[in-house]
């Protein structure tokens, strides 16, 4: 079953993302405010794109779902798991080998990171999980917007687990291994790498198998159902703006819920969606874990290049972030292309 206005909001969400981390590469790069900013200079009001993040979990949940629902306890389990490894695993290495050697040459280029990296880190960027002690510098890997996919194949490991089983079982081990990890997480506070796993962000993927779930009878919602959604989620997000900083339970209230939200009312309005929707989105969807992963190459690099054609004394700071936002989803779009699917091919022959 495809939904083609979850393509339209998988596009969305990674164009969400890309603008609030051009923003933050802009700061660094020019070392300027946002003051001359029209679009990006009211307090918090860019933090809220941090939902594509949200969004996508969701999106996960439900798509994996979805995919999945008829085929509890049909032996698929390792496939399952083996599908997603290889769809996630090539590109991300070879991403990850190509940021060490950046790492080594020009360290200043990395957010969170310099070059007194330790064994237990480097390990943990191969396997996608935190090691050692669990603090920003274990959390985020080189390819720091790659922290997600850690959650991604966490959930991937749960939901391969309840494949074993039937479907009813199986569900019910889907949804209480994350809410049981994040109940310990509030009564037990984890300085090892297990405490990422409790972190409440992981019910969002449970958000999005609960919409799988009941997929039939959220297709017809009425206006009205719909409308107090739209007030919902415009309200939790008004909230979150004025937070200083949006986590753990508050970023599933604020940002967790709505994000479930917009994906009902994509689902509610698919037709309308897709007929007034620009085709380029989809192509945007189709290449979008390229483009999330490639962003922290080309935002700095292309971020260099702008200042060194002091392009800053010419265009307000909205015209670059809109530039590296246009710029990264091209040449991340181009690499997908030609080597992100190449690599899909050769693992399915």
């Amino acid at each position: 079953m495809r939904i083609q206005s979850l393509d339209i909001l998988r596009a969305i969400s990674v164009i969400l993302i890309l603008i609030v981390h051009s923003i933050s590469r802009y700061q660094r790069t020019f070392d300027l405010t946002l003051d001359t900013s029209v679009v990006f200079n009211f307090p918090n009001f860019y933090s809220l794109f941090y939902i594509g993040v949200d969004i996508f979990f969701c999106l996960s949940g439900l798509l994996i779902y979805l995919m999945y629902s008829n085929k509890f306890q049909k032996k698929l389990s390792l496939n399952f798991l083996k599908s997603r490894l290889l769809r996630i695993l090539p590109v991300y290495w070879f991403l990850t080998l190509l940021a060490f050697l950046l790492l080594s040459i020009s360290p200043s280029v990395f957010t969170y990171h310099n070059n007194n990296y330790n064994f237990y880190w480097v390990i943990g960027n191969i396997f996608l999980i935190p090691l050692g002690i669990y603090n920003e510098f274990s959390f985020y890997p080189i390819l720091g917007a790659a922290w997600t996919l850690r959650y991604e194949i966490f959930f991937y490991v749960i939901f391969s687990f309840a494949l074993l089983f039937k479907k009813p079982f199986g569900l019910i081990i889907l949804f209480t291994i994350p809410l049981f990890l994040v109940i310990l997480g509030i009564f037990f506070k984890f300085n090892t790498s297990f405490g990422m796993y409790t972190n409440p962000i992981i019910i969002e993927f449970l958000f999005g198998i609960f919409i799988g779930i009941y997929i039939d009878n959220l297709k017809k919602i009425s206006l009205t159902v719909s409308l107090l959604f739209f007030i919902i989620i415009f309200s939790l997000l008004l909230s979150s703006s004025f937070l200083d900083i949006v986590t753990n339970f508050n970023r599933l209230i604020y940002w967790g819920i709505p994000s479930a939200l917009i994906i009902i009312l994509f689902i509610r309005f698919n037709n309308i969606i897709n007929k007034f929707s620009p085709r380029i989105l989809f192509k945007i969807s189709t290449y979008s874990y390229s483009i999330y992963l490639l962003q922290i190459f080309l935002l700095p690099f292309f971020s260099n290049i702008l200042k060194f054609f002091k392009i800053n004394n010419y265009i307000n700071p909205d015209l670059i972030i809109i530039c590296l936002v246009l710029l990264t989803l091209f040449t991340g779009s181009f690499f997908s292309k030609i080597f992100e699917f190449k690599i899909l091919k050769f693992n399915i022959k």
